[in-house]
């Protein structure tokens, strides 16, 4: 009897069943490696974003070490002082006024036990200077809240110039149209060349 040497063909069943396994070993290690790489990325993205908070909080020996981290070479620096009630604000005032032109040089200084946590998420650079009873309320220009919590701003800019950085404090409301810095430094070179000028006709 002669053998059937024709070619063996699987079954459409046997190819229905082959393909039903392969998708599903695909399902499966499609899912298994999002797993895994999704839980990597999250491990990564939990230590970039922990390493970040710490690079923004730990300036809290003082206020003079924040501001050295945050100024420029030059020790130019934009502080701005912020309290619970109003830290939307300080985020507005970074969407609008900083982040367009580039400015890195700034340092929010936080008034309240939570102030600079809140900024501290959004990856903003905030050093908590002290704390008001009022610290969650807004108040009133002239009042004694208002008033005392002006002296915070009179002690930081004091004792940023004390360190000898050159300040430009700005309120939260103000809008920046362009870097600030760079007409500083024009303002100051022109004042320089006029005083240089001045002493030398004098002697």
């Amino acid at each position: 009897m002669a053998a059937d040497l024709r070619p063996r063909y699987p079954s459409r069943y046997k190819l229905r069943r082959l393909k039903k396994y392969t998708a599903v070993e695909s399902i499966g290690f499609v899912v298994i490696t999002y797993l895994i790489v999704s839980y990597v990325i999250g491990d990564i993205i939990t230590e970039l974003h922990q390493a970040s908070s710490r690079s923004l909080s730990a300036y809290s020996n003082s206020l003079v070490e924040a501001i050295a981290a945050r100024a420029s070479q030059a020790r130019y620096v934009i502080l701005a002082m912020v309290d619970e009630a109003f830290t939307d604000m300080a985020l507005n005032f970074h969407e609008v006024s900083l982040a367009p032109h580039h400015i890195d040089n700034y340092l929010f200084v936080g008034v309240g036990n939570s102030t600079c946590d809140g900024l501290y998420r959004q990856s903003l650079a905030c050093f908590h200077y002290g704390d008001d009873p009022s610290a969650s309320e807004a108040s009133e220009f002239g009042d004694t809240d208002f008033i005392r919590k002006m002296n915070f701003r009179t002690d930081m800019i004091l004792e940023a110039l004390d360190a000898n950085f050159t300040v430009v404090h700005s309120d939260l409301d103000v809008i920046f149209l362009g870097n600030p810095f760079d007409e500083i430094k024009v303002i100051y070179l022109v004042l320089f060349c006029i005083l240089q000028k001045q002493l030398a006709q004098s002697k």
